[in-house]
Formats: structure tokens, sequence, C-alpha cells
């Protein structure tokens, strides 16, 4: 058992920072060039 205090998402994962986690471009009809529409992103180097 983890005792980190996270919710149980995957680790190498957080909220676009584009989309803020809505998966929406700016226009809200396209999905978000950042993140492919799923609200997140692989937090990678």
């Amino acid at each position: 058992m983890t005792m980190h205090g996270q919710p149980s998402l995957p680790v190498r994962t957080g909220e676009c920072p584009e989309c803020l986690g809505s998966g929406l471009a700016p226009n809200r009809k396209d999905f978000c060039p950042r993140c492919g529409g799923i609200g997140q992103v692989p937090r990678a180097a």
C-alpha cells in the first residue's frame, strides 16, 4: 500500500497546462493540440 496521499492516477501523467484538464482547445470545439483531447499530458522532461 502506498502512502503518498495522491489520487490513484498514473504517476507519469498530469493535468494538461494548455486546456487545464478539459481536453478542449481554446475555441472549445477542437481537441487540445497539446494533449490530444485527453486532458492529461505525460510528465516527461
